[in-house]
């Protein structure tokens, strides 16, 4: 459990610098592209606490709720807009502009509805973790990055065709080989 707990704290800490304004100093300080590596570094050895660590928890599991049935099943309904909205973001359509962030919003979304659905204390520390960063960093950025000229429609259909593919795909298939959970 403590691998998850110091993956979770170290890739929501470094996150969150852009929310505190250490972002912008370290790039002063470093340079932007010493700074790009020396993030992606941490962040990819963040990730790897986090998934290792999981897996770890997931062997002494300690449950603080039994989902229902109801729980589980309403998960996989209204995770149908996370995928789209995660696509939406690298987009120049009209989701992108008009939500804060879709991405961020893709993963309260994720977070919330996983800890619905799964009621073990590995599972509040993941997914509560992350959903509390990604809900603060909705509340409190401006609307992502604007873009030059016009919003597209075939954008917006992009994201949202290659979004429900992709779920599909998680649902039929990814999710168990990653993760080792079967959802369907």
């Amino acid at each position: 459990m403590t691998l998850l707990v110091v993956g979770v704290v170290v890739f929501v800490g470094m996150h969150s610098l852009r929310i505190v304004g250490l972002r912008d100093r370290m790039v002063e300080r470093m340079g932007k592209d010493r700074w790009q590596g020396l993030f992606s570094l941490v962040v990819l050895g963040a990730m790897v606490a986090m998934v290792v660590g999981y897996g770890q928890a997931r062997r002494t599991p300690t449950l603080l709720w039994m989902p229902t049935p109801f729980m589980r099943s309403t998960t996989l309904v209204l995770m149908a807009p996370v995928f789209p909205l995660m696509n939406a973001a690298y987009t120049r359509g009209h989701i992108r502009r008009s939500l804060r962030h879709p991405m961020m919003m893709g993963t309260v979304l994720w977070a919330g509805l996983h800890l619905l659905s799964n009621g073990m204390v590995h599972d509040l520390v993941l997914f509560g973790g992350l959903l509390a960063w990604s809900a603060v960093w909705v509340a409190r950025q401006k609307p992502a990055s604007a873009f030059d000229g016009p919003a597209r429609w075939t954008h917006d259909v992009a994201a949202v065709v290659s979004g429900l593919l992709s779920y599909g795909l998680t649902l039929g298939w990814l999710h168990r080989w990653l993760i080792g959970v079967a959802v369907i």
